[in-house]
């Protein structure tokens, strides 16, 4: 069945299960950016209620190739051969199935060639999921972009999903129950070589719409070049949804991306190192820690000492290694060590072209946040709704009072689900300029 035939079965299961109602192009009523708490809840869409494909639908072209290795067992799946085989980003390495797959799927691991910021060939792993019997041979795409877990080896969520421990498995089967294809991205430097650039938003960015290419290429993933993408992600995984979105009609134009959701993004990461530097605590201390780690692998030229005072230099040094809870911990034990990168004009330029807001997506874009998120504050948000506002985007964003930071994906889910259906159906999107 065409990808538009699954959205409007979606569409239509949508619009019939909203607590209160929606309006075209805009948000359900009750998740506004008012005092009315959003009570709406996630939809789904059974197999009886989806269409038929008719016989007589022609194929789609999918770029089904020849994988050139088979995929090796254990970690040495994240070890990309040297060189790197392919001749373009995006394309297949190698990829093994998931037999852990979340109910009515099946899955594969994969492995595929992106580019660093150096221009370098790069491997980078994730994650593709489909529906066991999908209805359609150029199934709609959702790829999803993950929040932070660390710059260590260890924290790729691929590895995870593989073994059936991933937290966001659910929201896999939810996609393939909507019959949608799910690509996740573990980023560069996630479980291959290298350091993770965290928050490095052109890397993130990267992943994010190369994984799309690779899953075309995976027989047997129903994923065509003409197929819809949609791309979501949630805290540092917001930042890389808004980044990709924005990398798309220059890096990746062949692709065809509908729109982007981006749950409380932290946008503009030299603000974040500035506030970070001026309170020095505990939870922003850990974050900055992973930042400047993260900018060094992607821009190793940078000064280190514009950004770590001298007692900080062995726990940056350490926390490229580590999870998240690890990184903390390394903040917490070298207190008031991390300084304001941005009074250091390299470090202020390399944090400018890696955050949201310096170019108008191809595509519409919906940012939704919760207004008691002590993770990353809603003004973050609301800086990129202005930012985009002022380059003539379309964006439309959604605050849910009494949300955190986790509760907003829950809340939110449904407006999501309903959002990007009328991207695949072609409503018209709103906007909150």
């Amino acid at each position: 069945m065409p990808a538009l035939a699954v959205a409007s079965a979606l569409l239509a299961a949508c619009s019939g299960t909203e607590a209160a109602g929606s309006t075209s192009g805009g948000p359900a009523a009750g998740s506004t950016t008012a005092s009315t708490a959003a009570t709406t809840t996630a939809p789904t869409v059974s197999a009886e209620e989806q269409i038929t494909p008719p016989a007589t639908e022609p194929a789609p072209t999918v770029a089904e190739v020849e994988l050139p290795l088979p995929a090796p067992d254990g970690d040495a799946f994240y070890a990309p051969p040297d060189p790197i085989p392919g001749t373009k980003p995006g394309d297949l390495i190698w990829a093994r199935p998931i037999d852990s797959a979340p109910a009515g799927s099946r899955g594969w691991q994969v492995l595929y060639r992106s580019e660093s910021l150096a221009g370098e060939a790069i491997g980078v792993s994730g994650v593709v999921f489909v529906p066991s019997a999908p209805l359609s041979s150029e199934l709609p795409v959702l790829s999803w972009a993950h929040g932070t877990t660390g710059l260590g080896d260890s924290c790729a969520p691929s590895s995870e999903y593989a073994v059936g421990g991933s937290s966001e498995a659910m929201l896999a089967q939810t996609v393939t129950t909507l019959g949608w294809a799910f690509v996740a991205t573990d980023y560069e430097g996630l479980g291959t070589p290298g350091v993770h650039p965290y928050l490095v938003g052109q890397s993130e960015g990267r992943g994010v719409l190369d994984i799309v290419r690779a899953a075309q290429q995976l027989q047997g993933a129903s994923v065509a070049t003409s197929s819809p993408v949609a791309i979501f992600g949630h805290s540092q995984g917001g930042h890389a949804a808004l980044m990709a979105g924005e990398l798309a009609a220059s890096y990746a134009p062949e692709l065809n991306v509908v729109g982007s959701v981006a749950g409380a993004p932290p946008g503009d990461v030299g603000l974040i190192e500035s506030a970070t530097a001026a309170a020095g605590d505990f939870l922003t201390g850990g974050f900055s820690l992973m930042i400047d780690a993260g900018y060094l692998a992607a821009y190793p030229d940078l000064p280190v000492e514009a950004v770590v005072a001298a007692g900080g230099r062995e726990a940056l040094d350490a926390v490229g290694g580590t999870c998240t809870g690890e990184a903390f911990e390394l903040a917490a034990s070298v207190p008031g060590t991390q300084l304001d990168g941005t009074k250091n004009p390299d470090w202020a330029d390399a944090y400018a072209a890696n955050s949201p807001g310096h170019v108008a997506p191809s595509a519409p874009v919906l940012i939704i946040h919760g207004d008691a998120d002590q993770v990353v504050p809603q003004v973050l948000s609301k800086l990129i709704l202005d930012d985009y506002c002022a380059l003539g985007a379309t964006v439309e964003r959604t605050v849910y009072p009494g949300a955190d930071h986790l509760t907003v994906i829950t809340l939110g889910l449904a407006d999501v689900q309903l959002w990007i259906a009328q991207r695949l159906t072609g409503v018209p999107a709103g906007s909150s300029c």
